[in-house]
């Protein structure tokens, strides 16, 4: 969806391309790779299928919940009903959180709203200055073409100006936070991390030591042959 740019809008696209492919490069190198790896375990079916839904992450989720469903009415699932609805419950969580997000990318702030704010910031710089320099003669006894006057005149004036545009510039950043620009939130970096976090605990959930294996008394080491649980070896004494 193409946003409408405000006056002043050169001022907050002045980053380099250089610094921003120093920044993403890494991040995009990561996404790749695991792109790659995503293609050769996703098959032509799946891909058709989320190439042809309205919204990939709803199919998505979709999927998720009737796989669950299925799985549990075959059986599959030992765990307490409590803790399997914890599952829906945190899909529901995270779609709630996507079309908050998206909300967030899609409206955008109102044509009018935004040129009339650029507008004020326009008449502010032309009056602030001339308001300053009055104000500053009319409260003084020194003399009009005193440098030290023009001096507090010119500091005051850059100084209130610079900050109200420093406010705007900062709004215009945050009225859309996504992106591939420096100032954007890492969204990829996040997925990735995100994508590494589900992989260790489907694979290094827990150590072989980490169960009980009797109702009653103290901890009973489950792993046969072994008397204890080992423990690290202390360092060698210099």
């Amino acid at each position: 969806m193409s946003r409408v740019a405000p006056l002043f809008a050169t001022l907050t696209r002045d980053m380099s391309v250089a610094a921003r492919k120093e920044r993403h490069s890494e991040t995009h190198m990561t996404f790749s790779r695991k792109q790659a790896t995503l293609e050769q375990e996703i098959t032509i079916e799946e891909l058709h299928f989320l190439r042809s839904a309205p919204c990939p992450v709803l199919a998505i989720s979709q999927r998720i919940t009737r796989a669950i469903v299925t799985r549990l009415h075959a059986g599959g699932m030992r765990a307490p009903p409590p803790i399997i609805s914890r599952i829906f419950q945190e899909i529901s969580n995270g779609l709630l959180a996507y079309n908050g997000a998206t909300k967030m990318k899609e409206i955008a702030v109102p044509f009018a709203f935004v040129q009339f704010n650029a507008l004020l910031l326009i008449v502010f710089f032309i009056a602030i200055p001339v308001s300053m320099a009055n104000l500053a003669v009319s409260h003084t006894d020194a003399v009009a073409d005193s440098p030290f006057l023009a001096c507090l005149v010119i500091f005051s004036s850059v100084l209130t100006v610079g900050s109200f545009t420093a406010l705007w510039l900062i709004a215009n950043e945050l009225e859309d936070p996504f992106g591939a620009e420096p100032n954007d939130m890492p969204m990829l970096q996040f997925h990735n991390e995100f994508c590494d976090s589900l992989h260790f605990l489907l694979h290094h959930s827990w150590m072989k030591y980490d169960q009980w294996a009797v109702s009653e008394g103290p901890w009973v080491n489950p792993v046969p042959g072994a008397d204890r649980r080992p423990r690290a070896a202390a360092p060698a004494a210099t």
